[in-house]
């Protein structure tokens, strides 16, 4: 396991689709490895952005995590999309638009209040705001939420921003209801 973690840890040219698929054939190896990088990249993100070769253990690892449905991950990358907006691009990059929410949804726990927490909460990047309230709109479609709560959740955020011109969050919300 350790070759895999090492050639998954760093940034390369070439797409480390071997130790991918042996990441996914020993996932039960794995997947600590892989929530111990989440815990790394939130804790350390100044280190990481002084490295000459990008970690990316974290990246793959939101991944991976999501494609096995783990989720011990979620209030880890909680965490991770928490952290001040210029940490969050520099950790996900375009996952942020990408594919956030569905790792967000693959790995959800049942903690409403922490995705809650997230769209709420104006320090946080609006694009990882968006993702979060997209997986809120993933969970209702899938019968997670409430047909009423989730209506009223959605006229709370609408009324909150009434007198905001977080055009951003509203866009969001336009997207949400339209999906």
């Amino acid at each position: 396991m350790n070759n895999v973690v090492k050639k998954l840890e760093h940034y390369s040219k070439k797409f480390p689709r071997n130790a991918l698929e042996e990441a996914i054939r020993k996932q039960d190896e794995i997947t600590p490895i892989l929530l111990d990088s989440l815990d790394k990249a939130v804790a350390n993100i100044e280190l990481l952005k002084e490295e000459e070769e990008g970690y990316m253990l974290h990246l793959y690892g939101i991944y991976l995590l999501a494609q096995f449905r783990e989720q011990e991950a979620f209030p880890k990358i909680i965490d991770l999309i928490s952290l001040p907006p210029e940490d969050v691009e520099f950790l996900l990059g375009d996952t942020i638009t990408e594919g956030l929410s569905s790792i967000l949804f693959s790995t959800y726990d049942g903690q409403f209040h922490l995705l809650q927490g997230v769209v709420e909460n104006p320090m946080v990047d609006i694009y990882v705001r968006g993702a979060a309230l997209d997986t809120l709109g993933k969970l209702y479609s899938q019968g997670k939420l409430g047909k009423e709560y989730f209506i009223e959740y959605l006229r709370e955020l609408i009324e909150a921003g009434s007198n905001n011109i977080d055009t951003d969050l509203a866009t969001a919300i336009q997207n949400v209801i339209m999906d």
